[in-house]
């Protein structure tokens, strides 16, 4: 099963300084699966700096700084597991097909240099699974806009290891 997950950075360039301003749009998306008797949750987040160096973004961040990508998962269930399938920037909140894109990462791509890793941590006895890689930010030259989104697979118990997937 592949669902995708959306977040917004807005982009702003102060008098010629190449900076970017990010203010996420973190919605929680539920769904059900087979076998779930409760829905799974999950939502993207980004924050400056290399994992596990990190902090929330609260202002301006300039071009090429480490960011780090963060996909969240929490399943109540405890029967599924997920891997990253791909990751989309785009500057256009309508559609990726309709304006600049970039495939950030495939997991069919093995000269993607972007590797997810993985962790897994229980709140209340759900298991919440985080993946995340880093990137460095950047910016469409024609917008002022980012939008980014992942298509994540979900996998019954465990997901095959590979497609640059390090635990």
């Amino acid at each position: 099963m592949k669902i995708g997950i959306c977040l917004l950075f807005s982009i702003l360039c102060i008098h010629g300084e190449d900076v970017v301003r990010f203010s996420s749009n973190n919605q929680i998306k539920m769904f059900s699966a087979p076998l779930a008797k409760e829905l799974i949750h999950s939502w993207i987040d980004v924050q400056k700096g290399v994992y596990p160096y990190v902090k929330p973004i609260t202002d301006v961040v300039p071009l090429g700084e480490d960011i780090t990508l963060f996909i969240y998962f929490k399943e109540p269930n405890n029967i599924y597991d997920v891997k990253i399938a791909e990751c989309w920037a785009y500057d256009n909140e309508i559609s990726r097909k309709d304006g600049n894109s970039i495939n950030i990462y495939n997991h069919k791509n093995a000269t993607n240099p972007h590797y997810w890793k993985k962790v897994k941590y229980y709140e209340n006895n759900a298991p919440i699974i985080i993946l995340f890689t880093g990137l460095k930010t950047f910016k469409f030259p024609d917008g002022d806009k980012v939008f980014l989104s992942c298509d994540i697979i979900l996998c019954y118990k465990k997901c095959l290891e590979g497609d640059h997937l390090v635990n």
